[in-house]
């Protein structure tokens, strides 16, 4: 299953995470395709702007796409201040731990 894929399954389900207000209001972008984990898991990247409008830097959290529930689930939020750093964080990973 591609990303695209997921997203669509997700809507498609009645969840929210990837709809346009959702996206907008964290000024969400989906910064990569999946990186595999396991055969129903595998990761992503998002990054996200301060909502609160304090500067326009953008930080990077890893999220991990459940293929099974169609779920996702946040590994780090804005744990990165790179695109380049949550990818080697998700090379370099052997277990997740879901924050929520």
């Amino acid at each position: 299953m591609s990303i695209q894929e997921f997203i669509e399954a997700h809507k498609e389900m009645g969840r929210y995470f990837f709809s346009e207000k959702a996206m907008d209001g964290f000024s969400s972008k989906i910064e990569t395709d999946f990186y595999p984990y396991d055969c129903d898991q595998k990761f992503f990247v998002t990054s996200e702007q301060d909502r609160f409008g304090n500067d326009n830097t953008r930080y990077y959290t890893v999220r991990v796409a459940n293929l099974v529930d169609l779920q996702v689930r946040t590994i780090e939020f804005n744990a990165h201040r790179s695109l380049r750093q949550a990818v080697k964080w998700i090379e370099q990973c052997e277990t997740i731990k879901v924050e929520y």
